[in-house]
């Protein structure tokens, strides 16, 4: 039988591998696309934004 050893006590290698095990990965989901446009960018690009300065 393993005897206990707490986190703290044990190796920076066993520590390491203890972490390792409860972090999850991203797997099929891609962070870089879930970014969220800008509103006023698009409206800009498009042509629909009106600025306040301008009396059109």
């Amino acid at each position: 039988m393993k005897k206990f050893v707490e986190i703290e006590k044990q190796s920076k290698k066993a520590q390491k591998a203890f972490y390792n095990r409860l972090r999850k990965t991203w797997g099929n989901l891609k962070p870089t696309e879930r970014i969220i446009p800008n509103k006023k960018k698009e409206a800009k690009d498009t042509g629909e934004y009106k600025s306040k300065d301008h009396d059109e």
